[in-house]
């Protein structure tokens, strides 16, 4: 039995790492020169932009603090906190939004709760542990030379706890969000106001019950119960109300529980409330009842979803019996799912779907937001490309649970590539296409629209491919760190053997 492909030498991993070191270095400091504090830089006009979902000052820094620490950029950490610090004590000054003081979240903004959960509060949790875990302990150890702890932070910069105090903040403010009849949250609150006036009681699956894990975390570092119950509550509300296939609706009424759209799948809307059933139990398993949700949820997912190697959405009363065919439409953010599965232990499906859905990035360059893999084709209006991690992701966990497999069929025993796989060659190829195309004077941009005949020309022309002036935080704080983590397996995540390290659907990790 042989691979399909070789090891990828090892002189390509570490100009690989180099590379996305230096690709982050040039994204985050465009972000802090031409963008900070607004939410997020213009990566070709190099101006601030505001992520409408998320008015918040200092977004892409919060979301890649913790990078910053897995890349090991100790020093910028130290820096990046001192400068949410004086942000929180200077919001008025430093950005012209009016607060009335209490720091840098009280501003009469709407934003999402979803994805401030994930992006914010996410964000600070991770790298409150990060940082107690990594960056103090090394400086304490009296055996290192100096030149070690200068390396890891300044010598006189401890990190005090201050993005736990910022969690706890941004936490309160989210609370509101589960005052509903059913439990299941609101999908905006406003940072003073709670729930803003004529909020829609319509909330996705998605942004109901991807919660968990943050809040849980955040109940149990400061001991207050109620974040963590609130966000278990919601998961098991959207629990109890599947239909009898097990299936779960994409959009739900949060006052009286009823399905406001039936189409049901693991794409928009829907992705992270599977991925949370198993991290949560994961992370949590005292939560007894998770893993049966996620046993049944998966199995309903797997009798009338999956096509093949493909999954489509259908209706989740009728599955796909009659005319419940699945739609045979890729989004890219399926693409978490065989991450997600090898977590289940599935492996081997996990990698048959996820070469399938390489097969669409090998034809077009780049994944699309929406592809219909019937005919083949872009999806009618889903051609852009938004430098999403998904795919990444998944290749990420394939290659930790498959690493070294393929070498004991291989004659001889060459222990310099023992940690390789085949899905090194699918990073390798991402990461030098996001260069070459998307690379910008200040970051990375999104693409307008990708095609057969332009970005997946072998040889293409940078010229022929359309970029989108917008770079989302979460280049910086998941498709690079993924890409990065791909090939370092030394990294202090991978070793560290005090702590069992969960990446949230943001990739920040966190522990219990």
């Amino acid at each position: 039995m042989q691979s399909a492909l070789p090891p990828l030498p090892q002189t390509r991993i570490q100009a690989n790492l180099k590379l996305i070191k230096e690709m982050f270095i040039h994204a985050y400091d465009s972000y802090m020169y031409h963008g900070y504090p607004a939410s997020e830089v213009k990566p070709i006009t190099c101006q601030p932009a505001s992520f409408s979902l998320v008015k918040i000052p200092g977004l892409t820094l919060i979301d890649s603090l913790d990078t910053l620490v897995i890349l090991g950029n100790y020093t910028e950490f130290a820096r990046a906190v001192e400068r949410l610090r004086h942000l929180n004590d200077n919001v008025n000054e430093a950005t012209g939004f009016y607060s009335t003081g209490g720091g840098m979240f009280n501003l009469n903004h709407n934003v999402s709760v979803f994805e401030t959960n994930i992006r914010v509060l996410g964000g600070l949790l991770s790298a409150h542990q990060l940082a107690n875990a990594f960056l103090e302990e090394e400086c304490k150890q009296e055996s290192l030379p100096k030149v070690a702890c200068l390396n890891q932070t300044d010598k006189y910069w401890v990190y005090d706890g201050f993005l736990l105090e910022l969690a706890q903040d941004i936490g309160d403010r989210l609370l509101p969000a589960f005052n509903t009849k059913t439990g299941i949250p609101y999908g905006t609150v406003n940072l003073i106001g709670g729930i803003p006036k004529d909020e829609t009681t319509v909330a996705s699956l998605a942004g109901g019950g991807t919660l968990s894990l943050e809040m849980e975390l955040l109940g149990r570092l400061t001991g207050n119960k109620e974040y963590g119950r609130a966000a278990k509550l919601a998961a098991r509300a959207l629990w109890m109300r599947r239909s009898p296939r097990g299936l779960f609706g994409k959009h739900i009424c949060t006052h009286r529980g009823e399905w406001h759209e039936t189409l049901s799948g693991i794409g928009s809307n829907s992705d992270s409330f599977y991925e949370y059933l198993i991290k949560h139990h994961i992370l949590f398993p005292e939560d007894d009842d998770f893993w049966p949700q996620l046993v049944a949820a998966y199995g309903g997912l797997h009798n009338e979803s999956r096509q093949g190697e493909w999954y489509g959405d259908v209706d989740m009363k009728i599955g796909r019996s009659g005319h419940g065919a699945p739609r045979k439409v890729l989004e890219a953010l399926m693409a978490f799912y065989p991450g997600m599965q090898t977590l289940l232990g599935e492996i081997t499906p996990a990698a048959r779907t996820l070469n399938s859905f390489f097969l669409v990035r090998e034809y077009l360059g780049f994944l699309p937001e929406r592809f219909h893999y019937g005919s083949w084709n872009v999806d009618s209006g889903g051609a852009k490309h938004l430098l999403r991690p998904e795919l990444l992701e998944s290749a990420y966990f394939l290659h930790r649970s498959s690493k070294g497999f393929q070498q004991q069929f291989r004659s001889g025993l060459n222990r310099s590539i023992s940690d390789t796989s085949g899905w090194h060659w699918s990073g390798d190829f991402a990461l030098h296409t996001i260069e070459k195309f998307a690379r910008t004077e200040c970051g990375y941009a999104s693409l307008r629209d990708v095609s057969a005949d332009t970005s997946g020309k072998m040889n293409a022309d940078k010229k022929e491919v359309r970029l989108l002036n917008e770079m989302p935080s979460y280049f910086l704080s998941e498709t690079l760190k993924y890409l990065y983590l791909l090939f370092d397996d030394k990294n202090i995540l991978h070793t560290d053997e005090e702590r069992d390290w969960i990446f949230t659907t943001e990739a920040h990790p966190i522990h219990h």
